[in-house]
């Protein structure tokens, strides 16, 4: 029995030469199909080698009905062969395909003992529609469910000899290559047995086993007071990181050993492992820096991912192994379309394959580049280089300080792939770009444009003192136009030891603290004033023997008023000085300085002297509204002065309270140290009790407490409606009870002893026969007759003292209980016209006054004065007090100084 077919791999033994034809030379067989062997096995290794295996486009398997539907497409088998669909293609029906067919070696479960394949799994040969065929049955007839088959594509190669051969004669006729594509049915667990027999592992598959490492988040509180605190945090966080990284190294050699022994000829792990153990203890003994030491760990962990994600990527295999689907590419099952499918393995020498594998490989390169670059920083120079956030992958941000440039191995050569491809490794951006930079941006990058930078690393600054750096760092952000802002913190728990604070920091407090002093020191100022006039009044009242020369505790009049004016100016003096000053650090300045004691001292020693004045003149004067005496006695506003500095104050302790890394926390819980300051956001130095910058921290928002030189606030003009100082009807003189009753009853007993004397004249008369004459004056007007030497003025001030009387009498009886009805209308009636004579009197009174150019500050002026005011303030009646303002307002037209000022207060009290 002839043996069966074989399903032939070519690639399996490579032909390594052919014969070379000579000139007239007979050829053989064999050499001639060693020419075609050899070339043809080119054709084939250039295939998997130079381009690739597995399904490359297509070959989508679908249901349809009924059927099963193939799309069109192509792939490649491990034995170089090219399979093609030219057009989608639907099959409904199947023929068997088992042992009679060619042997293919993977369709076999087993071998017998003379080498011979057994146990041939199922399989069913799908047939398309429209094509004749005898033996194919529908689908539905396949022995169990269409749904757990899957599609294999199979490339029938075999070598048929078609020679009929007898026992005398046979021809040689030469035999056919036969590549015959077929479409199999395979059970789904036959179609996995398949795809696990020798699967290619490319560096994508192998990197799943790659651990990916997350990196470690210090937690930041309102507990963090000192700067141990802050270090074991970050410590902390970087340590557990780096014992995660540590554990995840040894697995890459474990999957992938190619990619470390193309780089460095063998396994560097244990080299790694062992520099950063050292690191660790490095980091543990560390004080300072710790930031760095987290920073450089983060950087680990995301090259360590950056290195696996390229892995991951990786899916290019170098000659793969021909055994692992010689003949065949599965193109994936009935039910689920994208299970059992051959991968694509495009060869190294792929475009985009060489760049993933290239980059691959450059990110392990750069992970051993770190680990030899570390070095804690000890510069002191502060750079600001625009850079990438942590949302771009390391490779485009800058270059940190925390890397010394080697020979060996340099650190901008070893950083961004797509540069170091290009040979432009001088253009990355760093701290020490000065070492390779080969551009004027390298070397001056904020000197050109940062609109694409949206994080700026700063660096330089550690270990240096605060003010400096903050100084430093504005003036830069100042000059360069930068888009961030600067706040430093201090890292202890009292306000004390604060090095970095605004100059000053103005609120509306410091307005109103101006304010009040400028009101302080006009009351002052017209208390002085007031205090001249006063004494000019007390004075002239005493020489025109208004009032006494002493007062009822045997003390001068004149001594007190003089007194209380000159405290009052002493106080002024010393006041302005303070009080006068545009700002408020110069307010503080006079207060500290000798100026202020002064100044309060003399404030009290006024207040002291003013109310003895007052008290010991109060029944010698009156007031008939607030006076600024009064005003300085009664109001609390330079007790508002050191209220507000209180407050003041303590708006500023509050303010300091949140320049302490404890509360800046709590205020901004989203603090993060990222090496710099994000693009429009707040660069925030943290300092310790030292005032050492000992670490720094971004937010992505503007948190820097405004600093603005203190201006001066504006002089404030003294508003022009305030009435002019008119002393004598602030405080004016009276003349004392006893002696104003003493005056009324010498007048009452002159008036009675004139009264007898005319009753004695008229009995004489009587007796002689004449009388009294018509035109006798009245008693009660003997004491305003002759008052100002106007006799017209005179008889009207008479006449309105009759006129007031009457209305007072009027009004009393008005509240006379038990008074009837018809006497109480009547009574109204009359008090109602007594006030309109009285309000017309007042009236005359007021216009002759001024006709006859009285002076109101002469003691029979102010005797008139106050007539006219207890008549005014006697009337009640809204009508009679219109008439009187009518007829006042006429006069006040007409009057001019303290005529038109008496005139205007008669009306105020109409009013």
């Amino acid at each position: 029995m002839a043996d069966p077919l074989q399903v032939l791999s070519s690639l399996e033994t490579l032909a390594d030469h052919y014969t070379v034809f000579e000139p007239d030379q007979v050829l053989t067989h064999g050499q001639l199909n060693s020419v075609s062997d050899f070339w043809g096995d080119q054709v084939r290794l250039s295939r998997v080698a130079l381009s690739g295996v597995g399904l490359v486009t297509g070959l989508h398997v679908s249901r349809e009905g009924g059927g099963v539907r193939v799309t069109r497409g192509f792939g490649v088998s491990t034995d170089g062969d090219l399979m093609a669909l030219a057009a989608d293609t639907l099959y409904d029906r199947f023929r068997p395909y088992d042992t009679t067919a060619p042997v293919y070696r993977p369709f076999y479960r087993g071998t017998a003992a003379d080498g011979s394949p057994t146990d041939m799994i199922a399989l069913q040969e799908l047939v398309p529609v429209g094509e004749s065929d005898v033996l194919a049955q529908p689908l539905s007839a396949l022995p169990g469910p269409l749904t757990d088959r899957a599609v294999l594509m199979l490339m029938e190669s075999v070598v048929n000899d078609p020679d009929m051969c007898s026992g005398t004669d046979c021809d040689n006729l030469g035999r056919d290559a036969l590549h015959r594509v077929r479409l199999l049915l395979i059970r789904r667990s036959d179609a996995q047995t398949l795809l696990d027999r020798l699967p290619l592992r490319p560096a994508s598959e192998a990197a799943q086993a790659l651990p990916p490492v997350a990196m470690r988040r210090p937690v930041l509180g309102s507990n963090i007071v000192n700067t141990a605190l802050l270090a074991t945090r970050y410590r902390d966080s970087a340590r557990s990181s780096l014992d995660d990284l540590q554990r995840a190294l040894p697995s890459l050699n474990a999957n992938c050993p190619e990619v470390l022994v193309d780089m460095f000829g063998a396994d560097p792990t244990a080299r790694w492992l062992g520099a950063l153990a050292s690191l660790s203890t490095q980091f543990a003994n560390a004080t300072s820096g710790l930031q760095n030491c987290y920073g450089f760990v983060k950087d680990l962990v995301d090259q360590w991912n950056a290195l696996r994600e390229a892995l991951l990527a990786d899916d290019a295999v170098a000659l793969p192994n021909v055994a692992a689907f010689p003949k065949h590419l599965l193109l994936g099952a009935t039910a689920a379309p994208r299970e059992q499918r051959t991968g694509l393995y495009p060869s190294p020498l792929d475009a985009t394959a060489r760049e993933r594998s290239a980059r691959a490989r450059f990110h392990a390169w750069k992970l051993d580049a770190l680990i030899a670059s570390f070095q804690m920083p000890t510069d002191t120079t502060v750079r600001i280089t625009p850079s990438l956030s942590d949302a771009h992958p390391l490779e485009a941000r800058a270059i940190p300080w925390y890397y010394r440039v080697l020979e060996t191995t340099p650190i901008h050569a070893a950083w961004n792939f797509r540069l170091s491809s290009r040979h432009h490794e001088g253009q990355n951006l760093g701290y020490r770009a000065a070492a390779w930079a080969s551009t004027a941006q390298a070397r001056d990058p904020l000197a050109f444009a940062i609109g694409g930078n949206d994080f700026f690393r700063i660096e330089g600054h550690l270990g240096r003192a605060a003010e400096t750096v903050t100084a430093e760092l504005r003036q830069q952000v100042a000059e360069r136009n930068l888009p961030f802002q600067v706040q430093a913190v201090l890292v202890h728990t009292s306000r004390d030891r604060l090095r970095v604070r605004p100059p000053f920091r103005y609120t509306p407090l410091h307005s109103l603290h101006y304010l009040v002093r400028q009101d302080v020191a006009f009351r002052l100022d017209e208390s002085e004033q007031f205090g001249q006039r006063h004494l000019a009044d007390m004075t002239e009242a005493v020489k025109a023997q208004l009032i006494p020369a002493t007062t009822s505790g045997g003390t001068s009049v004149v001594a007190n008023a003089r007194l209380a004016g000159e405290a009052v100016g002493s106080a002024s003096k010393a006041a302005l000085p303070v009080l006068a000053k545009a700002s408020y650090s110069g307010y503080r300045a006079a207060v500290a300085s000798d100026q202020g004691p002064v100044f309060k001292t003399s404030y009290t020693a006024s207040l002291v002297s003013v109310r003895e004045a007052r008290a010991n003149l109060g029944d010698l004067s009156r007031a008939d509204f607030v006076s600024p005496f009064d005003g300085l006695l009664n109001t609390n506003q330079p007790h508002w002065i050191d209220w507000l500095d209180d407050l003041i104050l303590d708006q500023g302790n509050k303010a300091d309270d949140k320049l302490l890394l404890s509360r800046f926390v709590q205020d901004h819980p989203g603090l993060d140290h990222l090496g710099g300051v994000w693009r429009g956001g707040t660069f925030v130095l943290v300092y310790d009790d030292q005032g050492r910058v000992v670490g720094d921290f971004t937010l992505p928002y503007p948190a820097a407490e405004p600093e603005a030189p203190e201006t001066d606030d504006p002089p404030l003009t003294r508003p022009p409606y305030r009435p002019p100082l008119v002393a004598g009807n602030g405080i004016r003189a009276v003349r004392p009870i006893d002696l104003v009753v003493k005056d009324r009853f010498t007048f009452e007993r002159e008036g009675f002893q004139k009264d007898l004397d005319l009753q004695r004249a008229g009995i004489e008369g009587l007796v002689k026969g004449a009388f009294v004459p018509s035109n006798a004056v009245d008693p009660k007007t003997r004491g305003v007759l002759d008052l100002t030497g106007d006799s017209y003025l005179d008889l009207q001030s008479a006449e309105m003292t009759h006129q007031r009387e009457r209305v007072k009498d009027l009004q009393e009886m008005m509240t006379q209980p038990g008074l009837p009805n018809e006497v109480r209308t009547q009574v109204a009636r009359d008090l109602d016209r007594a006030q309109l004579d009285l309000a017309e009197t007042l009236g005359g009174v007021a216009a002759q006054m001024v006709t006859a150019g009285v002076d109101v500050g002469s003691a029979a002026g102010k005797q008139l004065t106050q007539s006219m005011t207890s008549s005014m303030a006697t009337i009640q009646s809204p009508a009679a007090k219109a008439q009187a303002d009518t007829r006042l307002a006429t006069a006040q037209g007409r009057a001019a100084g303290n005529q038109a000022a008496v005139i205007g207060n008669l009306r105020n009290i109409g009013r």
